[in-house]
């Protein structure tokens, strides 16, 4: 995972005999500043949906009802699945195509895990975000649910009707789940009234992701393996938990990001919107410096709750602007300003490392962002390619670079043996894959089958599946990590690894 090395200089202080040391051992003084961590976050547009297909464009739901003409003008099936209670990015009256209404919702995988990774799984236990400071977040109202933690006050009641399917109102609370021993899908109904879950069994019209409801039948003794192992109420709250704090993509970006935050010390933290919806200089996680403690933790979590995604997905801006931001080292990210990335010698800066980590949902779409031409290109595989401008260039321009004039003391690790103070790339694609799968290439980047180096790509337009790819690339230009996360879970784990 990511290594955070406090290590001084090659040698050990020794404490001569008659010499009166004080509490604080003399190395802790010459000790580095803290490793540098900016968050590259994804604040684009697609974050606001509460959909996640993978492998469909922009990871929404495909519409089986939209013409190849609407198509060819807007590839977007459905990205929202609830109706806009009046926080939603883009709205039904100018998106109408994006929200599934009462008829998309009776395609039965729209509210499948599965296949919607980001909708209700039973088998995850949502909890609401973690509290800061004074503010703490409790479990959400199991009847009317807020649609967003701290913005507004727009709720949805849970009982409103979802749809129809015969003579039965399917209400908003349900889910559907399968059983292995049955080879069943059941749809699940939280029912208010009789305070009950209530497990039907359904026929569907049409086939795969088309596929809908055509009838339901009440299933008096579901099979075990159906089951939650929770009772109504304790269901009912956790769907209110998942609706208020999950629901949405950049939900869970912020919860795991908040996470992390809440898990790290003796490190500064930034976060560098690629839209500019949150922009926060480094500032001090549980950083112990003598007798003083600094943590700025609740700043850093009571900015990144609020904001709300909204443009488009310039993520290799982006990462220029927190590479220049650790380069120019003066304090400023975009207008706001905080210490400098970089101290002097006397505070043992030379030492100091400096990691970018990058969260996105999506395929960016500034093919025009520029630095250094074909950065990566003189360094041999598993890093060159014959592309220039690229995202991986960007990471390998700022990994090669002397950010600073202090004396070169990095520390090493196996994957990393720039002493030079540089820029590491670290990724996170939650719910995107690209056309090459880390998992058919072995440690020297040979296919496991045809033994063939990898071969780069890069996209050719904006929103292809190649500039997953060119972020994997980033990673290993950078002598980071790359990581997929297919579901919200998954994303959690990989930004604590």
């Amino acid at each position: 995972g990511l290594m955070v090395v406090v290590a001084g200089g090659p040698w050990a202080p020794r404490a001569a005999a008659g010499i009166d040391l004080s509490d604080t051992p003399m190395f802790t003084r010459i000790l580095p500043p803290p490793a540098n961590i900016m968050f590259l976050l994804d604040d684009s547009g697609s974050m606001n949906f509460e959909i996640l297909v993978t492998g469909q464009y922009d990871g929404s739901f495909p519409n089986p009802d939209k013409s190849a003409a609407d198509l060819a003008i807007d590839p977007h099936g459905f990205c929202y699945l609830f109706d806009d209670v009046g926080d939603n990015v883009y709205k039904s009256y100018s998106q109408p195509d994006w929200y599934a209404g009462q008829e998309g919702r009776k395609l039965w995988q729209t509210q499948y895990y599965q296949t919607n990774a980001m909708y209700y799984n039973p088998n995850v236990t949502y909890a609401p975000w973690p509290s800061y400071g004074s503010v703490t977040f409790t479990n959400a109202d199991a009847d009317t649910p807020r649609s967003h933690p701290v913005n507004g006050s727009y709720t949805l009641d849970l009982e409103g009707t979802s749809y129809t399917v015969g003579t039965v109102n399917v209400p908003h609370a349900r889910y559907v789940v399968y059983s292995a021993s049955q080879s069943t899908h059941y749809l699940v109904v939280l029912d208010k009234a009789s305070s009950s879950k209530k497990y039907y069994t359904f026929t569907v019209t049409g086939s795969g992701l088309a596929g809908k409801f055509s009838a339901l039948t009440l299933e008096s003794s579901p099979p075990a393996d159906a089951l939650s192992g929770r009772g109504y109420s304790e269901e009912r709250q956790n769907f209110a938990n998942w609706f208020t704090y999950y629901r949405r993509r950049e939900f869970v970006a912020k919860n795991a990001l908040a996470h992390v935050i809440k898990g790290l010390s003796q490190v500064r933290v930034g976060i560098y919107g690629i839209n500019k919806k949150v922009v926060l200089p480094l500032a001090d996680v549980n950083v112990t410096q003598g007798a003083v403690v600094s943590d700025a933790t609740n700043t850093l979590l009571e900015k990144l709750y609020p904001y709300q995604s909204a443009g488009g997905t310039p993520l290799k801006g982006g990462l220029k602007t927190t590479g220049s931001y650790f380069r120019d080292n003066t304090g400023t990210l975009d207008t706001k300003t905080g210490p400098l990335p970089y101290g002097t010698a006397a505070d043992g800066a030379s030492c100091q490392q400096s990691f970018t980590i990058i969260l996105t949902d999506g395929y960016y779409d500034d093919l025009g962002t520029t630095l250094d031409g074909n950065s990566d290109g003189d360094n041999g595989a598993p890093y060159a390619d014959a592309h220039a401008d690229s995202l991986a260039d960007i990471a390998m321009y700022y990994y090669e670079t002397d950010l600073n004039a202090l004396s070169n003391q990095v520390p090493k690790n196996k994957y990393d043996w720039a002493t030079h103070q540089h820029m590491a790339t670290y990724a996170v694609a939650f719910g995107v894959s690209g056309t090459l799968n880390p998992a058919d290439y072995d440690a020297d980047f040979r296919h496991k089958i045809t033994k063939n180096l990898i071969q780069w790509t890069v996209p050719s337009s904006s929103y292809k599946p190649e500039a997953v790819d060119d972020l994997w690339h980033a990673t290993v230009n950078g002598r980071g990590k790359f990581f997929n996360a297919g579901n919200p879970m998954a994303l959690t784990s990989a930004l604590n690894e």
